[in-house]
């Protein structure tokens, strides 16, 4: 048996000597403690184990003591122990190998007649040869995979994510409570550094989000504030992601480039538009070179690439 906070009573408490002589001097035989079925009972550990509490002798086993054992129990000798989960579930260990199963093992269906008669002695050697997880890091991944799928958050505390999973069988790919808390503590540590490089890598998306939608606000121009980019993009999921600092911050910056690429773009155009007006001057059969400049004016009046261009423009493409 593997105890734990085991005690055993000293001469003169419970059992002592003068109260045994007592006993006996009326015929009455003692009891040990330790075989006594009525002073052990059943507890639960906080990983989920069911253990054994002997409130005479102060004692605690993980496995279950021969007072308590049925027949069927007293017959194996298997390696295999079977124990139970929180909610009354059995599954099966083996302190040799290390393995925990839900399944009862081929050697304890032997013992107890319930092993399958056609399975040939080979495949019942290869089931009880390999076990589940064959390496210490096989061990590991499991007992993360476990944690992940079952919706551990890296909020919770040990003893939540333990009662959350211990119905699960990679529960127990690592042997010990001590190795499980362990594992559980790596993985949260490592689970808050991913949230925060995710966290990161969402804010970062959410800026490029932020200006796409800036590109496609359909009341974009020069003179646009930020206030009324605020009101037309408080709905959408990234504008949450951002502070308001920094929302501003980007708008202004944006601001500021497409107003460059605005002016730019003006500049080009205004070289295309002033080539083709000088071309309908030439072209203009009512327009020549001792034209004024106020017929001219008149004359083009509603011409559409001489409305584009400002007076100023206008002007200077003529002289």
């Amino acid at each position: 048996s593997s105890h734990f906070g085991s005690k055993v009573a000293a001469p003169g408490e419970p059992w002592s000597r003068r109260a045994g002589s007592r006993r006996r001097s009326v015929g009455v035989e003692m009891v040990d403690p330790a075989t006594d079925p009525k002073a052990w009972t059943e507890h639960t550990h906080t990983d989920g184990r069911r253990y054994y509490y002997n409130k005479q002798t102060k004692a605690s086993s993980w496995d279950k003591p021969e007072c308590l054992k049925s027949q069927e129990e007293k017959m194996n000798t298997t390696s295999w122990k079977e124990y139970k989960t929180a909610d009354g579930r059995d599954y099966f260990y083996n302190p040799v190998t290390k393995q925990s199963v839900w399944e009862m093992p081929i050697e304890l269906k032997r013992l107890r007649g319930m092993a399958n008669q056609e399975e040939s002695d080979e495949e019942q050697e290869q089931k009880e040869e390999e076990p589940e997880w064959k390496t210490p890091e096989e061990r590991r991944n499991a007992f993360r995979e476990m944690l992940q799928d079952k919706g551990v958050k890296a909020s919770m505390k040990w003893e939540e994510a333990a009662k959350l999973c211990q119905e699960d069988r990679r529960f127990f790919a690592l042997n010990t409570a001590g190795e499980r808390k362990q594992e559980f503590a790596v993985w949260v540590t490592q689970s808050k550094k991913r949230e925060k490089e995710e966290e990161r890598e969402k804010r970062k998306r959410a800026k490029d989000e932020f200006v796409e939608a800036l590109n496609e606000w359909p009341d974009l121009k020069v003179t646009a504030r930020y206030k009324d980019a605020a009101e037309y993009l408080m709905d959408r999921d990234f504008f949450k992601l951002i502070d308001e600092d920094e929302r501003d911050e980007l708008f202004q910056d944006f601001l500021d480039e497409f107003e460059k690429k605005a002016k730019d773009e003006r500049r080009r155009k205004r070289k295309e538009k002033v080539e083709m007006v000088k071309k309908i001057y030439a072209d203009h059969d009512e327009i020549s070179v001792t034209s004024k400049w106020r017929d001219v004016q008149e004359l083009l009046h509603d011409n559409e690439t001489f409305k584009w261009l400002s007076k100023l423009e206008a002007l200077t493409s003529w002289e």
